[in-house]
């Protein structure tokens, strides 16, 4: 039986411990926006920020390679080209 890991992503966020989130562009299973609907919904006042966060575009040379919302602890990352096909 599934069952959801929100209270203790919400925990781990609440009590300063790092954490990355990450998801491939191409996942399928798991995908990034159903990861970031997901996220949007953790109900920390200390995590607010992290919604509105700018994305911070990851570039090799002239191509996008990804990118990531940053605030204090929470990092979310989307890799290009990565995922379940």
């Amino acid at each position: 039986m599934m069952k959801s890991g929100k209270s203790d992503l919400t925990r781990t966020i609440k009590n300063n411990i790092k954490v990355l989130v990450y998801n491939g562009q191409y996942d399928y299973t798991v995908n990034t926006a159903g990861v970031i609907n997901y996220l949007n919904t953790i109900s920390l006042s200390t995590f607010s920020p992290w919604k509105t966060a700018k994305k911070n575009v990851w570039r090799r040379y002239t191509e996008i390679i990804g990118w990531t919302k940053v605030y204090k602890n929470f990092w979310f990352a989307v890799v290009n080209g990565a995922g379940h096909k």
